[in-house]
């Protein structure tokens, strides 16, 4: 009696379903009716929180890219008054996959972003996090406009090109919560906008107006849950190496007679030794040693010998030294161990670390650091014969 008392309940809701009545899909929207969102841009507004949304270009018949902005006291109340005034589509916001900081709201703090992103049931925490120099998010998603394209397929492409090159890192929200939880500080993908290059000139002209696009640009660096800084895109190999994160970048260098010389990394990482003091047990250093491997992929000299090839491998050694140089200035400068250093050196010693008259942070900026880079050409052309 009771499979059959079942089964009558489950026929009678699947008839109601059918006849139109008292549907259990309460929610339920047409496709037409639903505004996929997959990029979220987050600014400092008159409210407190000012919020852009925007979905791909295939949203629309005519292609074009979609953006919605509105300003609210928080996230939750920024898209209720977006869907508010959106009277066309329900917002969708389960397929965001890049999260968009403008630089003046980094500023600030990020706090509130990234606990909203921890708690939202529509948000996956390990989202794409970035941060856009000198502009608004707004500005960003609202006025990239590439060849038809919107910033949704522009962030596509650029996280593609971070995984497949690996010049850069596309780090997730998961990702800098962990480093900002465990150190204090984290990086975050940096993005700069501006005018397409001349490759999208005829999209450009086709269009009837200027074309925008967004491009990677270094890293930010995030101190407890503020930009405090940045690491610009020629010096980003060198947070690389340190970071154990190297792939394929392109290098530009002179030989010995001052000809261009272009070489592609392919792979490189580095080993941190910390240097203590034997009497007081205080740390006085790190050495680095970092090794890396490059093709040789142009040279404006025809002549080859293995004298040519050892000053190319020589300037290669320098100008990773001087990278990774520069990235760790930047951290002494700002007390700002986003490169994870300290980690390295309790693993190489938990007990004298745990032993630190104070933070790692604050040591920064007395520590010193001796850097030695060993590379290699390992594709070379006419050279590799000599």
């Amino acid at each position: 009696m009771k499979n059959l008392l079942s089964f009558l309940l489950i026929m009678g809701a699947l008839a109601s379903t059918l006849s139109g009545c008292g549907s259990i899909y309460s929610n339920y929207r047409e496709v037409e009716q639903i505004l996929a969102v997959q990029t979220m841009g987050l600014d400092r507004g008159a409210l407190g929180v000012r919020l852009t949304l925007a979905a791909p270009s295939t949203t629309r018949p005519d292609g074009s890219p979609v953006s919605l902005c509105g300003d609210g006291q928080s996230i939750t109340s920024a898209i209720q008054r977006i869907r508010n005034y959106s009277t066309e589509e329900d917002l969708f916001c389960a397929h965001i996959n890049h999260i968009v900081l403008g630089e003046a709201a980094a500023r600030q703090g990020i706090e509130g972003a990234l606990s909203y992103i921890c708690r939202s049931p529509a948000l996956r925490i390990d989202t794409p996090l970035y941060v856009v120099r000198d502009r608004t998010a707004e500005e960003l998603i609202s006025g990239v406009v590439k060849g038809g394209t919107g910033i949704c397929e522009v962030l596509d492409a650029v996280k593609s090109n971070a995984d497949e090159r690996g010049d850069s890192t596309v780090f997730t929200a998961a990702q800098v919560i962990r480093a900002l939880a465990r150190r204090g500080s984290a990086l975050v993908c940096a993005l700069e906008y501006g005018d397409s290059d001349e490759m999208t000139r005829e999209a450009q002209d086709s269009s009837g107006g200027g074309s925008k696009t967004a491009v990677m640009a270094g890293y930010g660096i995030l101190k407890g849950d503020r930009l405090c800084g940045y690491i610009d895109r020629e010096d980003a190999v060198g947070a690389g190496f340190l970071l154990n994160l190297v792939g394929v970048s392109d290098l530009v260098l002179r030989d010995r007679d001052g000809g261009r010389v272009t070489l592609e990394i392919t792979r490189g990482g580095s080993e941190i030794t910390p240097v203590w003091d034997e009497e007081d047990g205080s740390l006085r250093g790190i050495d680095i040693y970092a090794q890396v491997s490059a093709d040789l992929h142009e040279v404006e000299s025809a002549e080859a010998d293995q004298e040519r090839a050892d000053y190319i491998t020589s300037q290669l050694e320098a100008e990773v030294s001087e990278r990774i140089r520069a990235v760790l200035q930047t951290s002494k400068r700002l007390q700002a161990d986003f490169l994870g250093l300290g980690d390295q050196v309790e693993l190489a010693d938990p007990g004298r670390y745990a032993g630190l008259a104070e933070p790692f942070d604050r040591l920064l900026p007395t520590l010193e650091f001796r850097i030695s880079v060993s590379g290699k050409l390992t594709h070379t052309n006419n050279l590799k014969d000599v």
